[in-house]
């Protein structure tokens, strides 16, 4: 999976679930930037343990996108957390 498509899936999984965080945190979610937010999302991968293995596990088995997308999603989530 290249970085275009996970840049893709990070963009799907944060505009899936900011609602939800614009609603809890409304002031934070004023002042964040989309494109820094983005950014930092996608970096935030590199350093997740589940993330590494699974993209390691895929490279290694062909692991599916769908598997790929729902860590990425927990991970997102994750990030989305850590901002508060």
């Amino acid at each position: 999976m290249n970085t275009l498509n996970v840049r893709e899936l990070v963009e799907s999984q944060l505009s899936t679930q900011w609602p939800e965080f614009a609603i809890a945190h409304p002031r934070l979610a004023a002042i964040l930037d989309d494109d820094l937010l983005l950014e930092s999302a996608v970096a935030s991968l590199s350093d997740d343990p589940e993330y590494k293995a699974a993209m390691n596990g895929a490279t290694a088995m062909s692991a599916g996108a769908e598997s790929i997308a729902e860590i990425v999603g927990k991970v997102v989530g994750r990030f989305l957390k850590s901002l508060v």
